[in-house]
């Protein structure tokens, strides 16, 4: 309980504080298929304490589910979010993932990897798109593949993990990327440390009927 209320305290507070207002973005330059769906992706920006017509970025990224936060990263524009706002969704969000796995209680790793990745990703994205202007993909692609290595880093998933956000993406064209995030992301992890549930299982060993 009190992980949980000083969680939602850090959501109200942050938004509150770095009041960063941007311009709402128009729904025909989102990366969707269909502006329906694209307008579906701007209602969802939180205007927050910005006047009409802008969103307040970091309340659109906290006051969301995270299924619709990582669907604005990976659609939206570059106009959308800046990077600050970025890495103070990834920097909190990242840690309070890394620290709930290991606090014992029946929370998950999936989504909270593939947000807080999302978001690495388009930090990352931004950085690019500033040093090659014109010159690199959508901010949407760098989202897709951060969201992969993150996840692959903890789960250590490779082929698996490929299809898996392949399936979720439809778009054949990135397997070949997201087979090397996936593959470099495990060997690195390796590197490093065990597999997330290697440790869990080792530490915590549970027998079954």
């Amino acid at each position: 309980m009190l992980f949980s209320g000083g969680f939602a305290t850090l959501c109200f507070v942050l938004p509150f504080v770095f009041s960063d207002c941007q311009p709402m973005p128009d729904a025909m330059e989102s990366n969707v298929s269909t502006g329906s769906a694209g307008a579906v992706l701007v209602s969802e920006l939180r205007q927050w304490t910005c006047p009409a017509g802008f969103h307040n970025q970091l309340a659109s990224l906290y006051m969301v589910e995270s299924n619709v936060a990582m669907q604005v990263m990976f659609h939206l524009p570059y106009s959308t979010f800046t990077a600050t706002s970025l890495y103070l969704y990834f920097i909190p969000y990242f840690l309070i993932a890394a620290i709930t796995s290991g606090i014992l209680v029946p929370a998950g790793l999936f989504v909270p990897t593939l947000t807080s990745g999302a978001a690495f990703g388009r930090i990352v994205g931004h950085g690019l798109y500033a040093a090659f202007p014109g010159s690199v993909s959508d901010p949407g692609t760098y989202a897709l593949l951060g969201a992969a290595a993150v996840m692959g880093g903890m789960s250590r998933l490779t082929i698996c993990g490929a299809v898996i956000i392949l399936e979720a993406c439809g778009n054949s064209q990135f397997l070949l990327p997201l087979m090397l995030v996936f593959a470099a992301a495990r060997y690195t992890g390796n590197a490093i440390n065990q597999p997330m549930y290697v440790v869990v299982s080792v530490c915590l060993p549970l027998s079954f009927p």
